[in-house]
């Protein structure tokens, strides 16, 4: 598909912007604050390159533009200076750390980028108008998924904001059911971007997108986050008795 090609280019152009401004800012998690927006650029362009504006295009693109906006304003929001975990990569990768970083922090976050925002894309470029079962069950996985999310994200805010938690871990609210709501959040709006898919053609395919969130969390964003954090032995007792993803009462 055509859109295809031109969405990976302008991520391309666009992730080289924000590792070009990361470099002279000296701060690599600015990338967070171009992987948010990024979605949102890309389903705009694939909306208006086609001209159509039927209903379900404007849905998604709503949808996806709430969900852009609200990520990013909440990363500018708790932003402190660069991230710890880009700070230690930077320092494992030694002289290397400027290209790896453009290869595997910037171009890598554009290609998932693309993957996650796949479904949208398929939408945007249909012409079928009429909604179906799943289109309904799709805004509802995406108003729980994104409600359950920005829940999750406040009650660990609220929880860091409090100096006397310092060392501690965050184990009462939905953290109490397992140790990364906001990405549960996360995967089920998604499936339910997916679900809005589901009946243009080749929709699908777009499961592309919740299984590219799963490998990201499962083997990139949780194994390094949680890596920082062995040390401690409250999250070591947390980690055992806590899903990692998945709601569940504690074993």
């Amino acid at each position: 598909m055509q859109i295809i090609t031109e969405s990976l280019l302008i991520l391309a152009v666009y992730m080289t912007l924000g590792y070009l401004i990361a470099q002279i800012k000296k701060d690599t998690s600015l990338v967070d604050i171009f992987w948010g927006t990024g979605f949102i650029i890309l389903a705009w362009y694939s909306l208006f390159k086609t001209e159509l504006f039927l209903p379900r295009q404007l849905v998604v693109t709503t949808l996806i533009t709430l969900w852009g906006v609200r990520l990013t304003g909440y990363i500018l929001w708790r932003k402190k200076g660069d991230d710890p975990r880009y700070i230690s990569l930077k320092k494992q990768w030694g002289s290397w750390a400027p290209v790896y970083i453009f290869i595997f922090i910037f171009m890598l976050q554009g290609l998932f980028v693309l993957l996650i925002d796949y479904p949208v894309l398929l939408i945007n470029s249909s012409t079928l108008d009429t909604f179906q079962w799943t289109d309904y069950l799709g805004v509802t996985l995406w108003v729980l998924g994104i409600s359950y999310e920005a829940i999750a994200d406040w009650q660990l805010h609220a929880f860091l904001q409090n100096q006397s938690n310092k060392g501690l871990i965050l184990q009462s609210g939905l953290w109490k059911y397992s140790r990364h709501p906001n990405y549960f959040g996360e995967l089920v709006l998604w499936t339910g971007i997916w679900f809005l898919a589901i009946t243009v053609p080749y929709g699908w395919t777009g499961i592309i997108s919740p299984l590219t969130l799963v490998y990201i969390f499962l083997f990139i964003s949780i194994p390094v986050t949680e890596r920082h954090m062995l040390s401690n032995s409250q999250f070591i007792a947390y980690k055992e008795k806590t899903n990692m993803i998945i709601p569940f009462f504690k074993k």
